[in-house]
């Protein structure tokens, strides 16, 4: 459908009653279906997976390579995302003819985080459901540091992929701010962002454990494929298995799930920590 065809036909808007979301980032995604307005997602983008029925929507694509005639077939009324959707011409397309736009600056902390939350919850007229939702985080939050210990707070690698070398996640990542929350220690913080790594680099960080998003388990061949990739097996963290394995959107999303994803992994790094391995 060209632009100029999408015009014509939405000629009839105004006789449209339900609104027609498309949701761009799991974070706002989910966000949406926890303040009670799934109903009117039409589509998201493909980093939104949960809840499960939002597998069964129609997807946009990728939120950072969106295509305006892909999003203007669907005829929506409003496009929710983060500043991280684009490119910027495809916005400008949606705009220019006359798609309601919001986008909500990308969480790079717990502060930002908890404030895009409550942003689309505002957006949506919900702002003291949004309060709740975020107030029930900063208390699943208060709780995993009331048990921690910075005695033993073990060394992660978070390993978002691997090919002739392995890509870590720095700082100024969902991955770095989720095992600092969690309680451990970031080995490559010495980096900023998503970089890739030397197998003799990596070897050289000896981290207790290797943090793993779920989607990226199957690439490398399953879990047995990861224990003995080059560079790993001879860390620590692959002596001890000490490999965990997250939802992928949950782990980084940063969105409603958050205190609930925080709570897990602290749990899982403490079951898979030196201490525990190695009693």
């Amino acid at each position: 459908m060209t632009l100029l065809t999408w015009i014509l036909h939405t000629a009839d808007a105004a006789e449209l009653k339900a609104e027609r979301i498309v949701t761009l980032g799991s974070c706002v995604t989910e966000m949406m279906f926890a303040l009670g307005e799934g109903e009117q997602v039409t589509a998201v983008d493909s980093s939104s997976t949960w809840p499960q029925r939002v597998r069964g929507l129609p997807q946009v694509g990728y939120h950072r390579q969106l295509s305006a005639e892909g999003i203007l077939a669907l005829q929506p009324t409003l496009v929710l995302g983060t500043t991280q959707a684009g490119p910027p011409e495809t916005l400008q397309k949606l705009r220019a003819v006359g798609v309601n736009v919001q986008l909500f600056d990308a969480p790079h902390s717990l502060d930002g985080a908890l404030g895009l939350l409550q942003a689309v919850a505002d957006e949506r007229g919900k702002r003291a459901q949004g309060g709740q939702i975020v107030a029930g985080i900063r208390a699943q939050l208060a709780a995993v540091r009331a048990r921690s210990t910075a005695s033993q707070a073990p060394r992660v690698l978070a390993l978002m992929a691997a090919g002739g070398s392995l890509m870590v996640a720095g700082r100024d990542t969902a991955a770095d701010l989720m095992i600092g929350l969690a309680g451990g220690i970031n080995v490559a913080t010495q980096i900023s962002g998503y970089k890739p790594y030397s197998t003799e680099a990596v070897l050289g960080l000896a981290p207790d454990v290797i943090l793993l998003p779920d989607h990226v388990l199957p690439q490398l061949g399953g879990r047995e494929a990861v224990l003995k990739l080059p560079g790993l097996a001879q860390t620590p963290a692959m002596r001890n298995q000490a490999l965990l394995v997250m939802d992928s959107a949950k782990l980084l999303g940063l969105g409603p799930r958050l205190g609930e994803a925080v709570q897990e992994m602290a749990a899982r790094l403490q079951s898979l920590s030196p201490l525990a391995v190695n009693p």
